[in-house]
């Protein structure tokens, strides 16, 4: 071999190997100084959850509200929960037993102190939300800072606050949300076992704690999983394995003792029956009811103060079970025990009117999903159920909810009441689906899938629960659409942020 030929040989690799050494510890600097900014920011916005809690509490003396244990139809009678929590939760037919079982567990633990428990968990969730949501942001690439800024303006939301201090299932599942979209970007990206596992066991927990989040939700994430990410299909299958089986235990227990498979059917039932019987005029209402093909009850409202003895004609006659949740028409409390043994059969009364009444005039039931797409896009999100209780919160900082209603909403849930914030909510929406049919489309880098495939996660939710919300609801929709309310805020800031880097691009390349 030529001497000058195998020294040029040696320089040339020397050098490449320099430049290659070069590159790897420069890039290597880069991604450790992005590491301490983004743990930096997460710092801060755990330091303005703390803060404006403090501040909250003490300015404006926020208290944790926990009335809704003495009334509200989806939970068991406190002192059944005390005293016979197991049986209860067994039987428990029209929700799902992950919230009531949390109830029962603090109130049987905690003594005098059940408040406290209940608020010092609720902030957890606070926390946990509020984190969850930045550290998406910086995931899918937005920039640190931003993030931040997002994340504070959302956890600061005095509606926020008074999500966070209310005694129901909706401020969890918000965060039980938020947190499993970021387990979804962990496992996509870093392909950990742990990580598929958390991911299906909290949406196992959603689907545990929320009705309209059921088992067909569940399977067509592990469906959709598998198709976009097949080379992992042993860990998807593996990790779902154990929360699937839970799911299933609980609708194989509610279908063999209820014969119901679904969670809550009775409150759709009676939705349904709000959506048609109670919009048909008056006199055709009365003229039916005569002709027998209605019954007068279920055109009356069904809440936590109805009398379940104006059915007794109607339904079957109760058989007495010796379980106290199913044999009591009333709760400790003294209000109505929505999980009363003959509820279902309530409910199918209410579905048989129903049917009937959308039979003879099926416009009116299109006419209540019209309405609720007013709701739902232009109701602010604290009008219930705060307002509408009068809430002790609510009174407190009614003028911050309406000025930050007013002034700042765009930028954080979307609560919807202004032109220009419904032009922000389809113009993110639409964004986020051009982002994931681009890259489905051009079959993008493998390296790009977690982003997508999580925002096409954000997008489904938000989907899914708007069309839950509008098909079979008639109301209470400002807490239905809160519950995915952090995942519009995360796209609504791609959307923010990508706009920045367009015209922060444009201007770069301007010569003065």
């Amino acid at each position: 071999m030529n001497n000058s030929n195998y020294s040029a040989s040696v320089v040339s690799n020397t050098f490449w190997t320099t430049d290659v050494g070069f590159f790897s510890t420069h890039v290597s600097t880069l991604k450790d100084a992005y590491k301490d900014q983004s743990r930096r920011w997460l710092l801060v916005v755990v330091l303005s959850f703390v803060a404006s809690r403090i501040f909250y509490a003490l300015v404006y003396g926020l208290k944790f509200e926990d009335s809704s244990l003495l009334n509200y139809m989806q939970f068991i009678d406190p002192l059944l929960l005390r005293t016979d929590l197991a049986r209860s939760i067994f039987y428990l037919c029209d929700q799902p037993p992950l919230f009531n079982l949390f109830l029962g567990v603090v109130l049987k633990t905690c003594g005098a102190h059940t408040n406290v428990a209940f608020h010092a968990t609720y902030l957890s969730f606070g926390l946990v939300l509020v984190a969850s949501m930045y550290l998406l942001l910086v995931r899918v690439r937005v920039a640190p800072p931003f993030a931040a800024v997002v994340a504070i303006i959302f956890t600061i939301s005095p509606t926020t606050l008074l999500y966070e201090n209310w005694l129901f299932y909706t401020y969890p599942v918000a965060s039980l949300l938020s947190v499993s979209a970021l387990f979804l970007y962990r496992f996509l990206s870093e392909k950990r076992l742990c990580d598929a596992v958390v991911f299906f066991f909290l949406a196992a927990s959603i689907v545990l704690t929320r009705g309209i989040f059921h088992i067909a939700w569940l399977l067509l994430l592990v469906f959709a999983l598998l198709v976009f990410s097949w080379p992992e299909r042993r860990r998807i299958l593996f990790g779902a394995a154990g929360p699937i089986v839970l799911v299933v235990a609980f609708y194989l227990k509610t279908l063999l003792i209820f014969g119901s498979l679904l969670a809550g059917q009775t409150y759709q039932q009676i939705n349904f029956a709000v959506m048609t019987v109670s919009r048909l005029p008056a006199e055709q209402r009365q003229a039916l009811i005569k002709e027998g093909k209605l019954t007068p009850v279920t055109t009356t409202s069904a809440d936590s103060r109805t009398s379940f003895r104006k059915f007794d004609r109607y339904i079957p006659k109760h058989v007495t079970t010796g379980v106290p949740m199913l044999d009591n028409q009333r709760k400790s409390t003294g209000y109505t025990n929505w999980q009363y043994g003959s509820v279902p059969s309530i409910g199918a009364l209410f579905a048989r009117d129903a049917r009937v009444v959308d039979g003879l005039y099926p416009a009116l039931y299109w006419q209540a999903v019209l309405e609720n797409l007013r709701r739902y896009s232009f109701v602010s999100s604290f009008t219930y159920p705060f307002s509408s209780n009068r809430s002790p919160n609510e009174q407190k900082i009614r003028h911050l909810v309406r000025a930050y209603d007013r002034y700042l909403k765009g930028v954080t849930t979307f609560y919807q009441s202004a032109p220009g914030l419904i032009v922000g909510f389809v113009a993110s929406l639409v964004f986020a689906m051009t982002l994931v049919i681009r890259w489905l489309w051009r079959r993008c880098p493998a390296a790009d899938a977690p982003r997508m495939l999580t925002v096409a996660f954000c997008l489904f939710n938000i989907v899914y629960v708007s069309a839950v919300t509008l098909l079979f609801s008639y109301g209470d929709h400002s807490r239905y659409r809160f519950k995915v309310s952090p995942f519009y805020c995360i796209l609504f800031a791609m959307l923010l942020y990508a706009l920045w880097g367009r015209v922060k691009g444009r201007f770069s390349r301007l010569r003065f």
